[in-house]
């Protein structure tokens, strides 16, 4: 227990059932229940999280709490404490944890995607080569379709999301990817170098930004680092300025 973070770098954000909130850092996981914060650690043993770097939390439609570190994957227990979930391979290195409508959860590691497999109690391979073009970056959406959406610097690709079957890819051209938002008008926002680029997952196809951010002297000029909802119909763009 304790009256700060664990460390100052925050890597994510979640909300649980009960209203507390979990602040992923890059040593230790936090608990904050308005009050004081429960801090936790790695501790090489069962119960304790596989490692200190958090990259991901995400509460399923159970209300079942996930974290995602550089070296494997955990799920919360109401012991207060943490199952160590099992990962195919060698790489540990979850980046996104994602649930589709369907229920299925997927661990979006990049270069691999891993599917939970609940009678095995483990993660396994859907996808060994998940970047094909080795850009070693990218993030994964749910659209309202229940479709998965990858983007990458080179393109954005849909899946179906029963078998996990590539329909579609869009070509991204000269596109420095840092960052991609889908919004709740299904519109994928895509952030690099001066440049934002938009998808409507509707119509599967690139439509022009608004007049405002594309003609943005400001925004040209800088590296577009994140883009997140600002109330119910705007966005705040961080950049690198």
């Amino acid at each position: 227990i304790s009256a700060e973070l664990s460390n100052q770098k925050v890597t994510c954000v979640c909300e649980d059932a009960q209203g507390q909130i979990w602040i992923g850092t890059f040593r230790g996981l936090n608990r904050y229940n308005s009050h004081e914060y429960h801090q936790y650690f790695c501790h090489d043993d069962s119960v304790s999280l596989p490692d200190n770097q958090i990259q991901d939390l995400m509460l399923d439609s159970k209300g079942r709490l996930w974290v995602s570190t550089v070296n494997g994957v955990a799920r919360y227990t109401d012991q207060d404490q943490f199952e160590q979930i099992p990962i195919e391979g060698p790489n540990g290195n979850g980046v996104q944890l994602l649930e589709l409508k369907n229920g299925r959860i997927l661990l979006n590691m990049v270069v691999h995607l891993q599917a939970y497999n609940p009678e095995t109690n483990a993660f396994e391979m859907v996808y060994p080569w998940f970047d094909p073009n080795q850009s070693y970056a990218g993030r994964c959406h749910v659209d309202a379709e229940g479709n998965l959406w990858d983007v990458k610097s080179q393109a954005a690709r849909r899946f179906e999301p029963d078998r996990l079957q590539l329909c579609d890819s869009i070509p991204l051209t000269n596109q420095s990817h840092n960052c991609s938002f889908l919004d709740q008008e299904g519109i994928i926002w895509i952030g690099g170098d001066g440049l934002i680029t938009c998808i409507d997952t509707k119509t599967r196809q690139i439509i022009a930004p608004p007049s405002c951010i594309e003609q943005s002297k400001a925004l040209k000029e800088s590296s577009i680092i994140n883009i997140r909802n600002y109330g119910t119909k705007g966005l705040i763009i961080n950049t690198d300025k």
